[in-house]
């Protein structure tokens, strides 16, 4: 016999019931069904009958019961009941249902409806049953919690998954509060590190995977505080999506697995998914496939957003404040475009700190790409084969370790240790940022192998040395250089508005009419760009004008005089400022002159511009930074 809980529970009779001389009513749950029913004794006058007529009526077709009081361990779930139901094919399942359910027929009914039990229509039968599920007491008491990850009890840390509680048996996700992500198994753990995790050393970027598959579970017992994540772009067919699917493989299923909601999600959503999906991913990697199905703009927030781990403040329709997502994770995303190539095709520009945020990693560096698409197809196959065993036995057997302080303070000197390994000689803040996401993904590597869950070929210090190098001497090298970013901007802003608001100059002579605004000149025959102040401005956005002005003049790419190649700038302006005297004034307008080629090269991040070298040149740059000293 199934222990469903409060088996037995006395409900109220109809008033057609009292009529009739029934004695009582109450829900019963047996292994069948759930019934309602009624109790009375056969009575001819004073004379009572000791036979008692009992009638029941199926309220479900399959049986549910109270088992247990859902106690919420976070703010986020809250107080409920504890329901045991059987599915269709005969298996027990325990779901965590909030007490405020119970006061709403339409959401209540529509809850049971979408775990499949199928509630008859009869309204003496579901009064019953609400009744039942409002009032009835059990002594069994469940701990619930809000969303995945790290929780702190009476019993110590627990970690929370979808199907389990790693470290408290009993406890449950209340899946009503989040959409936790599907964490379920299929396979063995041997077949995952005989036919995934071994295989995928072969393939750099899928072995970084595997490391980061377990990082983000450290992320809340370490001096770590720049979540973010990677981005593996490349053409297609290149083996990019390895890297994902590896990453997620230690903890649910891949795209491509039948009858499974996969673990992997796609870049196709709204921000305000995202932030859904990055609370049901708390503590674990959040993996993001197909970067070119989103749009620019979601990607560009979706960067600040992720990493600073709150989604956004909103309230509901009475005007009080909602409840706000927060959550901790890794991202691992993948796509044919860098991330800012695809925010720049919207004319968007990917700032600093966006690009500290995501690491844009090209997967055709030369220590990452390794072309063999024959095994690459067998690993990805392998993915949908074996999952969802590495993951939970690592936070079960790292739950063991966080209760020993000598063991968590040695993680804590180590990530500094490996950070510091990393940067070397760099004093640069915003790389120490990005490294230090490396330098945890390497610790979550070397503790994984000390619990037997990554192959013993596996150097998590060689290889995280290696995809941050491939980082560093790429995307990471003009990231963490807001002067090289700028020009970018600005070489893309010259691009766009050349022969329509720039106007071509060809000997002296203006060749066409601007259309809009004037934003400047561009001379052909010297390849020299003049460009007025706010069109400056416009160019750069956010960056500061006097700033990256001073950084150009110092790489001498830049001088700052009043001249302009056209002769259809010089402003005269006439008036009279008393009587009949009459005063002309012609003046020039200032504009910032830039070395075409040399700014390009300087954006490229090649080295082969040439200094001004004659003698006036020398005097502009001379006069130019005297002038930036009081510039605007």
């Amino acid at each position: 016999m199934t222990d469903w809980g409060v088996s037995k529970f006395q409900v109220a009779l109809t008033r057609d019931e009292v009529k009739e001389g029934i004695g009582r009513a109450f829900i019963e749950v047996d292994d069948v069904a759930t019934w309602r029913v009624t109790e009375s004794a056969f009575s001819v006058g004073e004379i009572v009958s000791d036979t008692v007529e009992r009638k029941r009526t199926r309220i479900s077709t399959r049986p549910l019961g109270a088992v247990a009081y859902a106690e919420p361990v976070d703010n986020i779930a809250e107080h409920g009941l504890v329901i045991r139901y059987k599915t269709r094919q005969g298996a027990l399942r325990d779901l965590s249902v909030p007490k405020a359910v119970f006061e709403d027929n339409q959401a209540l009914w529509a809850l049971l409806a979408a775990q499949g039990l199928q509630i008859m229509v009869s309204a003496k039968g579901r009064l019953a049953l609400k009744q039942y599920l409002i009032e009835c007491e059990p002594e069994h008491v469940i701990r619930t919690y809000g969303k995945p990850g790290w929780h702190e009890t009476e019993v110590g840390p627990v970690f929370a998954l979808r199907d389990r509680v790693v470290g408290d048996p009993d406890g449950l996700i209340q899946s009503s509060s989040c959409s936790p992500a599907n964490t379920s198994q299929f396979g063995t753990l041997k077949g995952w590190l005989e036919e995934v995790a071994t295989p995928a050393l072969e393939f750099p970027p899928a072995a970084f995977g595997l490391l980061c598959s377990f990082a983000p579970s450290l992320i809340p017992h370490v001096p770590f505080t720049d979540d973010g994540g990677f981005h593996f772009h490349g053409p297609t067919s290149s083996g990019k999506s390895i890297f994902v699917e590896v990453a997620a493989s230690a903890w649910g299923p891949n795209k491509a697995t039948p009858r499974a909601s996969p673990y992997v999600q796609s870049w196709n959503t709204t921000l305000n998914t995202l932030e859904t999906i990055a609370e049901g991913h708390n503590n674990l990697p959040t993996c993001l496939d197909e970067i070119g199905e989103a749009t620019p703009g979601t990607i560009g927030k979706a960067a600040y957003m992720l990493s600073d781990g709150q989604g956004k403040k909103r309230m509901d329709r009475s005007g009080k404040a909602q409840r706000v997502r927060v959550f901790r994770t890794l991202v691992c995303s993948s796509g044919e475009e860098s991330i800012e190539e695809r925010v720049g095709k919207s004319n968007r520009h990917l700032f600093g700190g966006q690009a500290i945020r995501f690491c844009d990693i090209d997967i055709r560096h030369e220590d990452l790409f390794v072309e063999d698409p024959q095994k690459a197809k067998a690993l990805k196959f392998a993915t949908s084969k074996h999952y969802g065993h590495a993951g939970p036995l690592f936070v079960q057997k790292l739950r063991v370790v966080l209760q020993n302080e000598q063991d968590s303070s040695d993680q804590n000197s180590r990530l500094e240790e490996i950070t510091k390994a990393l940067v070397g000689d760099e004093t640069d803040p915003r790389k120490h940022r990005a490294a230090s996401r490396f330098a945890l993904c390497q610790l979550a590597g070397e503790i994984a192998k000390r619990f037997d869950l990554l192959p013993v070929e596996l150097d998590p210090e060689e290889l995280v040395g290696k995809v941050y190098k491939a980082w560093a001497t790429d995307a990471g090298a003009t990231a963490t250089n807001d002067n090289k970013t700028a020009a970018k901007r600005l070489t893309q802003f010259i691009d766009e508005r050349s022969g329509l608001s720039i106007i071509r100059v060809i000997d002296g002579q203006e060749q066409h009419e601007p259309r809009g605004r004037r934003d400047g000149w561009i001379d052909e025959k010297t390849g020299y760009v003049f460009l007025l102040r706010n069109a400056l401005a416009d160019a750069l956005g956010a960056y500061s004008v006097r700033s990256f002005c001073r950084a150009m003049v110092e790489q001498e790419l830049a001088i700052l005089k009043p001249e302009v190649p056209g002769q259809m700038t010089r402003k005269t302006t006439a008036y009279k400022p008393s009587g009949d005297l009459d005063i002309t004034r012609t003046t020039m307008p200032r504009t910032y002159q830039f070395r075409l080629e040399a700014l390009r090269a300087y954006a490229d991040d090649v080295d082969d511009h040439t200094p001004y070298t004659t003698k006036e040149s020398q005097q502009c740059l001379k006069d130019t930074r005297d002038l930036l000293k009081t510039a605007p």
